[in-house]
């Protein structure tokens, strides 16, 4: 009775594992993609320091038209995040958390450091 419990579960899990799969890839295909949408990560969403602040910072300008911003940050470090960018009077911006929010807010465009993995943290 045991194991008929655990390969029940185990299709379960399978099936969970594929839908989310499905709608990720049903986004990442048919979604349009926002050309004014960047998504940054950086240093595992511990800080926001270096290159990818300069190229924020650079990015906010208006010649390269309205662009928004999408960041990957733990949620221990937000307000440290928070207070950085209104330094350098970032203004559009939204923080995620893990990765299967990101993949769907940041609709396919990217800038990224290192991988990670989703929740939305709402700003």
């Amino acid at each position: 009775m045991g194991k008929r419990i655990k390969k029940i579960i185990s299709k379960i899990v399978d099936l969970k594992s594929n839908l989310v799969n499905s709608i990720i890839y049903f986004v990442y295909y048919y979604m349009p993609i926002k050309s004014n949408l960047v998504y940054v990560e950086s240093k595992g969403g511990e800080d926001l320091a270096g290159n990818m602040l300069r190229i924020v910072e650079e990015l906010k300008k208006p010649l390269y038209g309205n662009m928004k911003f999408v960041f990957f940050v733990k949620l221990q470090y937000r307000e440290k995040i928070r207070k950085l960018l209104d330094t350098y009077k970032i203004t559009s911006y939204k923080f995620v958390a893990n990765s299967l929010s990101a993949g769907i807010i940041m609709e396919r465009v990217f800038i990224y450091g290192r991988r990670s993995p989703a929740t939305i943290c709402k700003t």
